[in-house]
């Protein structure tokens, strides 16, 4: 079983990935990190995107702000008993500043840790529909990890002009 913990672009572009592979049956993982620049699927940076109006929510931001977030990251963690919850982390442009405002989500699970307990207003689990996006990346990374990438153009035109040249 592989599961990925961290998914970051970085300032120069490249693609950041940590991820866990499960040895045998145990409970032990081995840990794996991956910096490329090779360029990611276009659904990569769209699922990545799509994570803008959660931050606005998650940190009770503005809805207009919307266009001044861009997604940086997300971290995934596990519970021993699988539960799996995230952090995005995000920035936010400032209009009086040269810097932008670099903020974290609140962690959350994706359910409660415990069976008995209970959530009834949904303030202590993450939303459903972005859990539903969390996983739409998640699954970007495992494809990105697999060597799934964005296919490089090729200029065949100009290999066949030198043919006939």
């Amino acid at each position: 079983m592989r599961r990925v913990r961290k998914v970051k672009v970085d300032k120069r572009g490249k693609i950041s990935l940590d991820w866990e592979v499960q040895v045998g049956h145990s409970d032990n993982f081995d840990e794996y990190h991956m910096l490329c620049s090779d360029k990611e699927r276009p659904e990569f940076y769209k699922a990545m995107e799509a994570l803008s109006r959660d931050v606005l929510t998650l940190l009770e931001y503005l809805d207009t702000w919307l266009n001044d977030i861009t997604v940086k990251g997300v971290s995934f963690s596990y519970s021993q008993d699988g539960v799996k919850g995230a952090v995005i982390t995000a920035q936010r442009r400032l209009q009086y500043s040269t810097a932008p405002e670099n903020c974290n989500t609140p962690h959350k699970p994706y359910q409660m840790y415990a069976d008995e307990a209970d959530d009834p207003d949904g303030t202590m689990t993450m939303p459903e529909d972005t859990q539903e996006r969390l996983d739409a990346l998640d699954e970007e990374a495992q494809r990105y990890i697999d060597g799934d990438r964005s296919q490089m153009s090729l200029d065949f035109e100009e290999k066949q002009e030198e043919g006939e040249a």
